[in-house]
């Protein structure tokens, strides 16, 4: 009958072999009784026993790079048996991401609830919903399926699907948008809105924000209420209502004007021709050179000489003179001049008018003198003519007498006088001591020179 052997504790060694012959290296120490006897070494030895792990003895601990992805079962819904056969399986599917994407393409990966390529350009419609995937979420871009109509028509929902149309597109290339009209076609501007074509016509370059075209009458309609405002604005950073056009119906006012503190208003005709200005005052200019008048009647304004064949009413600037046409005739305004009342309160020469006379000019003056007396009933009236002349830089000079042509007066001493000064003739008048009296004066001058 075999035995076990024991050994003392004084006897142990190092090393011992299992009965296979594995050598064994361990303390076992702990495993000797209290009389120094060893238990059996069957029971030491695992029923499968390991002496070594990759090359490593002893107690043994797991270690980087004991396993590869190949050796690791994979239990996950991604195909393939191993860990590294999943993961070949990702990488091809995100591969596949990159470019192109339909939700139940070949590219799919557990229902498609992973995707990290969230770019709109790599997805290709198909007949089935667009989802984009971010993070496993679902976000549902669209419902309609494929883009209606031809390339750069404008997407709309057509009754629950993508649709497109010929007259409403969008061109990338320049920024432009058509309404009304079909590719090919040239837009005028960011946004082109095409009822029919003009002929061979555009928008000019300073103006082509918005172009409504039409082969018929064209235009812009602004509604309100009747009691609102319908208008058209014009600002900059400097001013954010700079000028406006203002339409309301309850008041019946229709307003264009500026907005800005020192802005004008100016009317152009022509090729860009000024034809009146309203200057910030709100006083109206017409430049000199202009006629202004409707078909050749009513009141004009010239002061380049005599117009075209002139007609009554019309009204020119030549030389210096106002000129009216009227009765078939041209007659001299500027040459009446009607002077301001004066009042005297003694019998003092007082100077009522002065007439300047230019050099080498030759003057026919047809004076008229009104006066009375504000206190009492006195009164008087006077009418005297007189040719005054100035030549080489000389002094103004009476040509002969004054003519009195005709003088009545209630008080004898009131007076009218008729008086060389330098370059001028003085109309001077005498009053009544202690009396005011206001005197008025008209003249006209026939000139020539």
């Amino acid at each position: 009958m075999a035995t076990t052997p024991y050994v003392r504790a004084d006897q142990l060694r190092p090393k011992f072999r299992a009965p296979d012959g594995t050598e064994v290296i361990a303390f076992i120490q702990d495993q000797l009784d209290v009389q120094g006897t060893l238990q059996d070494i069957a029971d030491l030895v695992p029923a499968a026993p390991v002496t070594s792990v990759f090359g490593r003895t002893g107690a043994i601990l797991a270690a980087l790079n004991d396993y590869n992805a190949s050796l690791i079962n994979n239990d996950s819904g991604v195909a393939g048996a191993t860990v590294a056969a999943a993961l070949d399986a990702l990488n091809a599917a995100i591969g596949d991401h990159s470019t192109t994407h339909e939700k139940g393409g070949s590219d799919e990966i557990s229902g498609d609830l992973l995707d990290i390529d969230f770019v709109p350009s790599n997805y290709a419609p198909s007949a089935s919903q667009l989802d984009a995937h971010l993070s496993g979420i679902d976000v549902a871009l669209s419902a309609g399926g494929a883009p209606g109509g031809a390339d750069k028509n404008v997407q709309f929902n057509n009754g629950g699907v993508f649709a497109g149309s010929g007259d409403f597109f969008f061109d990338t290339v320049t920024s432009t948008l058509g309404i009304g009209t079909s590719l090919p076609v040239a837009l005028d501007g960011t946004m082109h809105v095409h009822t029919g074509s003009a002929g061979a016509t555009g928008s000019t370059s300073s103006a082509d924000d918005l172009t409504v075209e039409n082969s018929a009458d064209a235009g812009i309609t602004i509604l309100t209420p009747d009691a609102n405002i319908a208008a058209l604005n014009f600002g900059s950073p400097n001013r954010q209502t700079g000028a406006f056009l203002r339409w309301q119906n309850s008041t019946g006012i229709f307003n264009v004007g500026t907005g800005d503190t020192g802005a004008q208003l100016v009317f152009d005709t022509g090729f860009s021709l000024e034809a009146m200005r309203f200057a910030a005052d709100g006083s109206a200019v017409i430049p000199a050179s202009l006629i202004v008048g409707v078909a050749g009647t009513g009141i004009k304004m010239n002061s380049a000489g005599e117009p075209g064949s002139p007609v009554n009413g019309d009204i020119w600037v030549d030389a210096g003179d106002v000129i009216v046409r009227s009765g078939g005739q041209n007659r001299n305004v500027s040459s009446v001049v009607i002077g301001d009342v004066i009042t005297t309160t003694d019998n003092t020469t007082t100077t009522i008018q002065t007439i300047a006379v230019p050099d080498d000019t030759v003057i026919l003056v047809t004076l008229t003198i009104n006066a009375r007396r504000t206190d009492a009933a006195d009164r008087a009236g006077y009418v005297r003519r007189f040719v005054v002349f100035r030549e080489a830089a000389g002094a103004a000079t009476l040509e002969g007498a004054v003519d009195s042509d005709f003088t009545r007066e209630s008080d004898p001493t009131w007076d009218v006088v008729i008086l060389e000064s330098g370059n001028n003739i003085l109309i001077q008048v005498n009053g009544d001591a202690g009396h005011t009296i206001n005197w008025k004066s008209t003249h006209i001058e026939q000139d020539i020179s």
